[in-house]
């Protein structure tokens, strides 16, 4: 008997996360700050970049990841956890993403393995529609201007991704009235946030 194809076997994990209920959750107030959540990569074999962006303020930062895995992002988020404690819930407390196979296994995303304790909530985009994550459409561009398609991941690690990203958010945007993203987060959730993401404030030259 053939295997399941990955869609229907996973599909009950969208039950309750559709983006119409995170759209239901956002008009009654009941989500407030979140965070975009995606996955870039130049080959199927990886490495891949865990990356995030917060929507009012354009503020992006990531994760380097061997594979390409729930296990590894679950691992990711709780490496945020950690390094930011208490502000983890600030911004982590909502996250939207596509239906990545890195994605789909919402518990172990939701839940810290260790305690048990509920850490974020995940919706995700209906199939195919990169418009219900608008942000990592353009901020990508970003992204492939300094990591090309033909570029070797391999060669990097986390510090270089906190560079990449230190720079990307230090680039004024139009939609910011000429701020940075940088400026911005610093405005509504504290420089010491951005300090704790490591992401750094690169002076114009």
């Amino acid at each position: 008997m053939p295997a399941k194809s990955p869609s229907k076997r996973n599909s009950s994990c969208y039950i309750g996360h559709l983006y119409k209920d995170f759209r239901e959750a956002q008009e009654k107030d009941l989500i407030g700050v979140y965070l975009e959540m995606d996955t870039v990569y130049n080959t199927p074999r990886g490495p891949y970049i865990l990356t995030f962006i917060e929507p009012k303020t354009w503020f992006m930062f990531g994760k380097l990841l061997n594979k390409k895995t729930s296990e590894n992002v679950a691992k990711s988020l709780r490496q945020y956890k950690q390094v930011l404690s208490a502000d983890f819930s600030v911004i982590f407390s909502t996250l939207l993403t596509d239906r990545g196979s890195e994605f789909y296994k919402v518990d172990m995303l939701q839940f810290d393995e260790e305690t048990g304790e509920k850490i974020t909530t995940v919706y995700y985009c209906d199939p195919m529609q990169s418009s219900q994550k608008p942000h990592f459409e353009n901020n990508h561009n970003f992204i492939r201007d300094i990591l090309p398609n033909e570029r070797d991941l391999h060669v990097l690690a986390q510090n270089d991704i906190d560079l990449m990203f230190s720079h990307i958010n230090s680039y004024p945007r139009k939609v910011l009235n000429g701020k940075t993203p940088y400026n911005a987060f610093d405005y509504l959730f504290g420089k010491w946030i951005i300090e704790k993401l490591k992401i750094a404030k690169i002076e114009k030259r």
